[in-house]
């Protein structure tokens, strides 16, 4: 269920379910806040709903070493492709996913 506080930057939708994290956002107009929490909740009834709070936890390093282990085995070139994933891996492996995800809910067109 969704709640819709007025704050002094704009208007603040809370968006709590059991089973889920609570998701916060802050819009500047009633009318996108509103639409974007019913497009929350929709989501969430429908198995779309992502949980981005294990992706802002996982780094590069860690997709890499997976992709390295899982994937790079499985293609005749796996030599040439170890020497870039480990090169990127020395350069990139500290970057984690951004806070900040950017997908546009199917339910409402709204970017999220």
């Amino acid at each position: 269920m969704a709640t819709i506080r007025r704050r002094s930057d704009g208007y603040r939708v809370q968006n709590r379910k059991q089973g889920y994290s609570t998701i916060t956002k802050t819009f500047s107009s009633i009318t996108t806040a509103r639409r974007w929490a019913a497009g929350v909740e929709v989501d969430m009834e429908r198995p779309i709903h992502i949980e981005v709070s294990e992706a802002q936890r996982t780094t590069l390093l860690h997709l890499l070493t997976r992709y390295e282990n899982e994937v790079i085995p499985l293609y005749k070139g796996s030599k040439s492709e170890k020497y870039r994933i480990q090169h990127s891996k020395n350069h990139l492996g500290h970057l984690r996913q951004s806070t900040s995800v950017h997908t546009k809910s199917p339910s409402t067109g709204i970017s999220v």
